[in-house]
């Protein structure tokens, strides 16, 4: 089946998001939008990096307007809508909105009306208020055009939930948020896991996004006061969100010294990112404390190879990156040491043609941090 995806303003994310499974292939990108074939319906709550959605009711060669309003005439039980688009100019779009209007008018006594997309927000207030409420998409990818029927958008009340309401937060923990810890998880290439285990677990962020994906959780962390804390967030969403209980595992454990590991399982984490950062620290600081989160990761690493030697499994980690220090920039050559110990780093962004590089990291970053995320995708060889 065919979908057009909104990427966001990391368009690396979605691509990467999307291909992680095996199941799902992207055929064009342009202006932010992504065509893409999937074997298997699409959970998109499920993706963090994929804000809005559409299923493609229909194509065409031609950008024609009369064919695109007869085929959207058909839809039924449509009293509120909005039409998006990666090529028509605004005034397009009210002039199809208005004909549109005036068609489906003309099936119903009911009032009929449409508003004006100005970010994903809009789109989700509306589309909360009322279950009559939809939209089209008409878009030009693939050297055709793509007439979509709304079919997704991300639940911002709920993101807003698992992120600022739960009770147990600490700045100076990093704040992952929730819709970068889903796609963490995605990267997740092996299909045969039971568990996701975070192994600086924090405030729990991880773990709640894993059980809200499927996953049992076990999280751990140096500190008794973080564990403490995500109990108490545990207790919350399991109130909030009707999270089973039996699928959370919480436990005080130093990360570099692990003893004992979950079945079936794979690791999704962030680790200690450093001092809090004002933005004036010398280099010569700078590199004192990343050498220590360095040291740090590379103690976490070793221990768990000695303790997984002959497993298999996968890591996705999040390692930090410090703005004003280059050498922060590159963990493949941080890191380069662990291929001795069993590890290989994995493409995240697959080969494409459509703008974006393939890599083996993802950047994150927010133009008023000083610290910034580079996550990697590490698979260790049993052996």
């Amino acid at each position: 089946m065919l979908y057009v995806i909104k990427s966001g303003r990391n368009p690396e994310f979605a691509l990467a998001e999307i291909s992680s499974k095996g199941t799902c292939s992207v055929l064009d990108s342009n202006r932010g939008y992504m065509l893409c074939d999937s074997k298997l319906e699409i959970n998109f709550a499920s993706y963090g990096s994929i804000p809005l959605s559409f299923k493609v009711l229909d194509e065409f060669k031609d950008n024609d307007f009369d064919l695109f309003l007869s085929r959207m005439q058909k839809v039924q039980n449509i009293k509120r809508f909005f039409i998006d688009s990666n090529y028509l100019t605004p005034k397009q779009i009210q002039l199809l909105s208005t004909s549109l209007k005036k068609k489906f008018k003309a099936n119903t006594e009911s009032k009929v009306s449409f508003f004006s997309v100005n970010n994903t927000a809009s789109i989700f207030n509306e589309i909360k208020k009322s279950n009559s409420t939809s939209g089209f998409g008409i878009f030009r990818l693939n050297r055709k055009y793509y007439l979509c029927q709304f079919e997704f958008v991300q639940n911002l009340d709920s993101y807003t939930l698992r992120d600022f309401e739960k009770p147990f937060r600490d700045a100076k923990l990093g704040m992952l948020p929730p819709k970068l810890a889903q796609t963490m998880i995605n990267l997740i290439p092996n299909k045969n896991i039971h568990t996701i285990y975070d192994p600086f677990c924090g405030t729990g962020t991880v773990c709640f996004e894993s059980v809200l994906a499927g996953f049992n959780s076990w999280g751990s962390d140096l500190q008794e006061s973080n564990i403490e804390g995500a109990n108490q967030n545990q207790a919350f969403f399991e109130n909030k969100l009707e999270l089973p209980k039996h699928l959370f595992n919480f436990f005080q454990a130093d990360a570099t010294k692990l003893k004992k590991l979950p079945d079936n399982f794979a690791i999704v984490t962030e680790g200690y990112l450093g001092k809090p950062k004002k933005g004036n620290e010398e280099k010569s600081e700078l590199a004192m404390d990343y050498k220590s989160v360095v040291s740090i990761y590379n103690d976490f690493f070793i221990n768990l190879h000695k303790i997984a030697f002959n497993k298999k499994f996968f890591l996705v980690i999040s390692i930090p990156e410090f703005k004003y220090l280059a050498s922060s920039k590159n963990p493949e050559k941080i890191f380069a040491n662990l291929r001795n110990y069993g590890y290989i780093f994995r493409t995240v962004v697959p080969s494409n043609r459509f703008g974006v590089d393939s890599s083996r990291v993802l950047h994150y970053s927010r133009e008023d941090q000083f610290v910034s995320r580079n996550i990697i995708c590490l698979e260790h060889i049993p052996g």
